[in-house]
């Protein structure tokens, strides 16, 4: 099943390199689980993101901030068919429409431990500074899903280091660049891999509620005898039993009342 992800960037872009460089290395040409990076969106046409994107052979294009609120940015992510939205360094705050298209499908890096250090005006530098300014023995990189509020979506995975009390804001930068390029590309396809499998569980769950639809149909509208002798109460119940965990509560919900129904009018 492949998954289109789209990486959004307002600086150098070392993190959008490693994060598909990290794909194609770890690509499995027998795995369906294909990832495809077909476009880097910056809001900064100097960016060196885009010089990036060209020697990695990806599209890059540049949009201004009101293409993101009016709604430009989201149909051109429609026409690319992108699944899922990465931020790699974006400094825009991102807009109701993106977030309404792509509930928990998009994904930001901050470079300290949330919820310290982070809100507007933190990123970078400025970060790493205000670290050492409060004496913090430890900093850190915080992976999240974006909601409307900058740096307060839901946290999906923190890794830590060590701030000595002689390290300056540029060796902190350091280390927690190290823990950028070793974590971010590997939790972004853990993500991945749960958005496929909730996608799966989601057919599945169809599947089986068209099958169970299907079986009382056939009992509530056959006149023949052999027939409804293999649809029994029996062979149904034995069906729900087995098939409960894979349905889906409202599909199964639907199903119990359909089926209270054929046992009183066919008197099963």
């Amino acid at each position: 099943m492949r998954k289109n992800v789209a990486i959004l960037a307002s600086g150098s872009g070392s993190n959008a390199e490693n994060i598909i460089r990290f794909f194609r290395e770890n690509k499995d040409s027998k795995d369906d689980r294909e990832v495809c990076f077909p476009v880097i969106v910056s809001n900064k046409e100097d960016a060196y993101v885009h010089e990036r994107a060209k020697n990695l052979g990806v599209s890059s294009c540049t949009f201004k901030k009101s293409d993101f609120e009016n709604g430009k940015v989201l149909e051109f992510l429609k026409e690319q068919q992108i699944d899922f939205i990465i931020l790699a360094g974006f400094l825009l705050k991102v807009p109701e429409n993106l977030l309404q298209a792509y509930p928990n499908k998009i994904i930001n890096i901050h470079p300290a431990l949330l919820p310290k250090f982070g809100g507007k005006g933190m990123y970078g530098s400025h970060v790493h500074e205000a670290v050492v300014a409060a004496k913090e023995k430890e900093s850190g990189i915080t992976i999240h899903y974006v909601n409307e509020n900058y740096d307060e979506g839901q946290i999906i995975f923190q890794a830590k280091c060590e701030v000595l009390p002689t390290d300056t804001p540029d060796d902190v930068a350091e280390k927690v660049h190290a823990l950028e390029y070793e974590f971010f590309p590997k939790v972004i396809a853990q993500q991945l891999l749960k958005f496929r499998d909730n996608v799966i569980n989601k057919m599945r769950n169809k599947r089986s509620f068209i099958s169970s639809v299907f079986l009382i149909k056939c009992y509530f509208l056959s006149g023949r005898k052999d027939i409804r002798l293999k649809l029994k109460y029996k062979k149904l119940s034995k069906f729900f039993r087995k098939n409960y965990t894979k349905i889906n509560p409202l599909y199964y919900k639907s199903l119990v009342k359909l089926l209270i129904t054929y046992i009183f009018v066919n008197k099963l």
